[in-house]
């Protein structure tokens, strides 16, 4: 068996740089030999799932008859056909229609194929890798969006381990605002954001990394739209259907399967972009998003994702150093949009200091900050998030709901997070219980119509 499996490895490096899968000096034979050695390995140790079929494929070429007298190529091959037959036609048969049916590709539904997709976007799960990824967002025709998606967000991962990772993402702003670029690098148990942008200067945010990876999503860079979010949509009233997982195309020289998620059976006619059908394409081997297309309602492509320059292997240590902290701030002068706070508290909760997240060093002005309410056992159960409504705060999908006449809000509700975010005037708000922040679990189990009373008190 070791000698099959030493003659496995060696037909493997042969056919990746481009050469016969069998020596010279090699019989037909030894194709039984190595499907056996094939069988036999564990399915983690696979180094290529489409090995099988590049074997079968190499050596059906390898061993064809010539298509005229004249032509000398693969004339070894098949002279070594003749003899391979003359001694084993049966087994050579065998083992060739043993390679072309071997397929230890997992068999997995897309509801899981999603989840491994999730997992090795927020990092966990994942390898030492390096790639980039480009966003491209399209607003369709007709369609008024009062916080427009930037056109294009190119991101540059490094990511070595969960706590050490490298972002480094520029974004083209909408309405020909220029280009911003955001930095946001995790090392150990602390993640440095410095954004860049011609609006606001130079920011920085430095905060405690909390459990998880945490790699930035999408919608971090002000996409409506993150693709990763119609995964989800597959449970419920509400739910999406689901194809098949199939072979997908190679893509980068990758092996991938891909899938389509259906369109939305409620859709929204506040949030058209969100009501249409997604096809997916994943890597097989990192389970990395290669290629996603998003549609609206109306069937016009409103998002495309595309992953290229896909390396594994540990990126440089050096890659990891936090960004030194900018210079110290000058005294505050405010924020820099319309202050709003719940009013109307529920009974037993109460609101802790308002805690700027992100500051101006130029002016001093707050760009975000948070208010954590806690309820009568002390413990954090809701969050109040704050920001300029033209910043790329975190707008997550959902459902409409009308918080006041005039005062559309969206509900998200999934994975143990509840969030209700709106704009008023020049803020972005948002309401969230569930899930963590900054570490802190959120315990509350607000009812959305306490949610709703709380952000129709908000002045």
């Amino acid at each position: 068996m070791l000698e099959a499996e030493l003659r496995l490895d060696e037909a493997i490096d042969r056919l990746n740089t481009g050469h016969p899968p069998l020596r010279e000096d090699e019989e037909p034979d030894v194709l039984v030999e190595l499907a056996h050695a094939l069988h036999a390995l564990p399915a983690d140790e696979w180094p290529d799932h489409t090995f099988p079929r590049r074997l079968a494929d190499a050596l059906a070429d390898e061993l064809s008859p010539p298509v005229a007298p004249h032509h000398t190529r693969g004339l070894r091959g098949r002279r070594r056909l003749r003899v391979g037959i003359g001694l084993a036609a049966a087994a050579l048969a065998a083992g060739l229609a043993l390679l072309v049916t071997l397929d230890r590709s997992p068999s997995v539904s897309a509801a899981t194929l999603a989840h491994e997709a999730f997992a090795a976007t927020s990092g966990a799960n994942l390898g030492p890798v390096e790639y980039t990824q480009v966003i491209t967002n399209r607003v369709p025709a007709g369609v008024f969006e009062p916080v427009p998606a930037p056109p294009r967000v190119v991101e540059h991962v490094d990511f070595a381990a969960p706590d050490r990772w490298r972002v480094q993402a520029t974004i083209t702003e909408p309405n020909g605002e220029g280009t911003a670029t955001v930095l946001t690098v995790r090392n150990g148990d602390t993640v440095v954001t410095v954004r860049t942008s011609p609006a606001e200067g130079k920011t920085e945010t430095r905060r405690s990394a909390g459990t998880g990876a945490g790699l930035p999503g999408a919608s971090v860079y002000g996409t409506q739209v993150d693709p990763l979010a119609l995964l989800a949509q597959t449970q419920g009233r509400c739910a999406r259907t689901v194809s098949d997982v199939r072979d997908g195309p190679v893509v980068g020289g990758r092996a991938t399967q891909t899938f389509e998620v259906g369109a939305s059976p409620c859709p929204s006619a506040d949030v058209p972009e969100l009501a249409g059908s997604a096809r997916f394409v994943i890597d097989r081997d990192t389970q990395l998003v290669l290629e996603a297309t998003v549609h609206a309602a109306s069937g016009r492509v409103v998002q495309e994702v595309s992953t290229r320059s896909l390396t594994t292997g540990a990126p440089p240590s050096d890659a990891f150093r936090l960004p030194q902290p900018l210079p110290a701030s000058v005294p505050s002068s405010g924020t820099a949009f319309h202050e709003l706070l719940p009013r109307n508290l529920p009974a037993g909760l109460s609101a802790g200091p308002i805690t700027p997240v992100e500051t101006q060093p130029s002016t001093g002005r707050t760009l975000a900050f948070t208010v954590t309410y806690r309820g009568a056992d002390g413990r954090a159960a809701l969050q109040l998030y704050e920001s300029s409504a033209s910043a790329s705060s975190v707008r997550f999908p959902g459902r409409a709901v009308a918080i006041r006449p005039g005062l559309t809000g969206t509900y998200s509700d999934r994975g143990g997070m509840r969030i209700l975010w709106w704009i008023q005037g020049d803020a972005y708000l948002s309401l969230q219980e569930g899930g963590s922040a900054s570490g802190v679990p959120l315990v509350g189990t607000l009812p959305l119509g306490t949610l709703v009373e709380l952000a129709r008190s908000a002045s």
